[in-house]
C-alpha cells in the first residue's frame, strides 16, 4: 500500500458529523465525513488500499456517486482547515470546525493523509485522515451589503 497523502480539488462533502455529534451512524466524538471521489480517481484509490464507497444512484439514468469516509481529529495532528469566502478565509480549530457541517457549500480542495492500521491479521486497513482542507462556502443574498471586512463572523 503507498502512504503518499491525496489531493482532490473541486469536491464536495457528504453525511457531514465535524462536531462529532453521535447518531446511529456515528458513535460520540467521532467526527467524520464523506469525501466525493471522482470516478477517474477510484480505480486506483481501491488498487493502494483506500476504502472507496459507492452510493447507487436514485435516478437509474444517473451516474454512481463514490465516496471516502474521512476522519478528523486535533489530538495528535491536528488539521488545517479553512472557511472560504470570496473576500476571506478563516482558520477552523476543535471548536470551531463543526461550521461545516451546516454550511451551504460551493466546492471543497483537500488533502487526505492515510493511516494503515493492523489489529490483527484480520483486522486491518487505511483509515484516512484530513490534513489539509478548504471549504469554500455560498455566500448569501446580503454578504455584500454587510461585509465589515474585520468583523469575524
Amino acid at each position: 500500500m503507498a502512504k503518499q497523502t491525496i489531493l482532490i480539488e473541486g469536491t464536495n462533502l457528504i453525511f457531514r458529523n465535524l462536531s462529532g455529534k453521535p447518531s446511529d451512524f456515528n458513535k460520540n466524538g467521532s467526527r467524520v465525513t464523506g469525501v466525493i471521489i471522482p470516478p477517474e480517481m477510484v480505480e486506483g484509490l481501491v488498487n493502494d488500499g483506500w476504502s472507496v464507497k459507492q452510493l447507487s444512484p436514485r435516478d437509474p439514468q444517473d451516474q454512481p456517486l463514490y465516496y471516502m469516509n474521512v476522519k478528523c481529529r486535533f489530538d495528535n495532528f491536528p488539521p488545517k482547515v479553512y472557511l472560504v469566502t470570496q473576500k476571506k478565509k478563516v482558520q477552523l480549530d476543535e471548536e470551531t470546525i463543526d461550521q461545516i457541517d451546516y454550511s451551504e457549500i460551493s466546492s471543497v480542495d483537500i488533502e487526505i493523509s492515510p493511516y494503515d492500521y493492523e489489529i490483527n491479521p484480520h483486522n486491518r486497513g487505511r483509515a484516512a485522515y484530513i490534513k489539509l482542507m478548504y471549504v469554500n462556502v455560498v455566500e448569501d443574498a446580503f454578504y455584500e451589503k454587510y461585509d465589515f471586512g474585520d468583523v469575524e463572523d
